[in-house]
């Protein structure tokens, strides 16, 4: 193991960890926490890397423990890091945004290619299971998860790029406006 980290430098390893952590885990103090949480059990467990002159996939899977490991700890803390005076959007208002996203998630979603955009479609849309819809469609369970998965991560980066979305520490939505647009005023203004 030593050997091929060292055909890469430990802050190169470091940096690519950083990378990896860094598209699953937003907050930079808790990204740099995971990896070197990944670091600490990389050097305690060298004994058990089976090939150490391609030690990526173990460390790789070593960086995905640890960073399900967080979103375990973190599921279930009740502090919040919003701050105290940070009021909730009105049921109303978070209707309209809803409703709004919806608005949108319809059209992008047909502008997915193909076989994605069927498979959201039952899936999502028509609510079918995956075994339903691959049936339907007459593909592998395994190829309609993959249709699933990619067509979400499609729709996932259309809305991105297109729209910008406030989303809580705890997944919920609260805005969405386009790109471009200022935000909305918040109610005290």
């Amino acid at each position: 193991m030593i050997a091929a980290l060292e055909r890469e430098s430990w802050s190169d390893v470091t940096a690519k960890l950083r990378d990896f952590v860094g598209r699953r885990i937003r907050n930079p103090s808790d990204r740099d926490d995971v990896v070197q949480d990944v670091l600490l059990r990389v050097l305690a467990n060298l004994r058990d890397l089976r090939t150490p002159e391609n030690p990526g996939p173990w460390i790789y899977r070593i960086a995905r423990n640890a960073i399900v490991d967080h979103w375990r700890r973190t599921a279930g803390s009740t502090t919040s890091p919003l701050s105290d005076d940070c009021d909730a959007p009105e049921a109303e208002n978070e209707d309209a945004v809803l409703q709004g996203v919806a608005a949108h998630l319809h059209l992008l979603i047909r502008r997915l290619p193909e076989p994605y955009r069927t498979a959201l479609v039952l899936t999502e849309l028509e609510g079918l299971p995956h075994r339903a819809a691959c049936e339907r469609v007459g593909v592998s369970l395994a190829a309609m998860k993959t249709r699933v998965r990619r067509g979400r991560l499609m729709l996932k980066d259309s809305l991105e790029a297109c729209c910008r979305l406030d989303i809580t520490p705890g997944g919920k939505l609260v805005d969405c406006a386009p790109k471009g647009k200022a935000p909305r005023p918040s109610r005290d203004a």
